[in-house]
């Protein structure tokens, strides 16, 4: 499973997952697991678009109702996903992502 630190988490990644049109990654939350190598893939690319995408969002100057702020919970993010990843032997994706 998923582990996250914060419900909000979940909320944050959910909320990025339908703005970016992405039902693989709601399906992969929704279930709370990756379960297939293309899955793990999703997640990493999502995850790497999500945070390009509140960059964008920050740099407009648009609040989202987050008094943390979006890099507080894509770092919180980071570790849940990566650390998924790792304990479900597809690390190796994460890092391809990182890579690029």
């Amino acid at each position: 499973m998923i582990e996250y630190q914060y419900k909000e988490e979940k909320d944050f990644a959910n909320f990025y997952a339908k703005e970016l049109d992405r039902p693989v990654v709601l399906s992969i939350l929704s279930r709370g697991c990756v379960e297939t190598e293309e899955e793990a893939r999703a997640l990493s690319i999502f995850f790497w678009n999500m945070v390009e995408k509140t960059i964008e969002v920050e740099n407009k100057g648009a609040s989202q109702n987050r008094p943390e702020g979006s890099k507080f919970w894509t770092e919180k993010l980071l570790q849940a996903f990566s650390g998924h990843l790792e304990a479900v032997g597809y690390s190796d994706i994460w890092d391809e992502e990182i890579d690029k």
